[in-house]
């Protein structure tokens, strides 16, 4: 079943080295940073971990654990996001939402990298909260960190990796099809 399920998501599946995208990147270095949550982005994180165990155990009653393992996997979602920014959360608007911790960690870091003449590169499995990081930047006038055109080349990089793996995939399949 796994190989099944393996050869028919290949075709969509995406995954590039570092030295095959950006040639000029220097070797990745990562730093753990820990913070603690303020009290209102903690409390949030609780009502959150509540209603997401009482959502649960209800879709494990109802369909069994095999069944319920997506409805798993979005409450664990939701409680990254709270922790990464509640914003991520989409409440209805005008809810009053406590500030993130992570965000003002973040923030100290890259005021650091900046003071210091460093450029950084940010992942987030959250493109919203990419979205939130940039406009932070902005704010900052870090616009420059935020978008580069070391930045952009690597897009054009990417984007040729991505078109040249649909070539070779596309002459796979007509290959396969002869």
């Amino acid at each position: 079943v796994r190989d099944r399920l393996k050869r028919r998501i290949h075709p969509f599946v995406l995954r590039r080295l570092k030295a095959e995208v950006a040639k000029d990147l220097p070797p990745k270095t990562e730093t753990v940073t820990f913070c603690e949550m303020e009290p209102g982005q903690a409390s949030l994180y609780r009502e959150v971990l509540d209603e997401s165990k009482r959502k649960v155990y209800d879709h494990i009653d109802k369909m069994g654990f095999n069944r319920s393992r997506v409805s798993i996997l979005a409450a664990l979602m939701r409680l990254r996001q709270v922790c990464c920014d509640p914003r991520l959360l989409k409440l209805p608007p005008g809810t009053q939402l406590p500030p993130s911790a992570k965000l003002e960690r973040f923030s100290e870091l890259v005021d650091d990298l900046v003071a210091e003449g460093h450029r950084a590169l940010v992942f987030s499995q959250f493109t919203e909260m990419l979205e939130i990081l940039k406009k932070q930047a902005d704010e900052k006038k870090l616009a420059g960190a935020a978008k580069s055109s070391f930045m952009k080349k690597c897009e054009g990089d990417a984007k040729k990796a991505c078109d040249a793996s649909a070539a070779e995939k596309k002459l796979a399949g007509a290959a396969k099809t002869s």
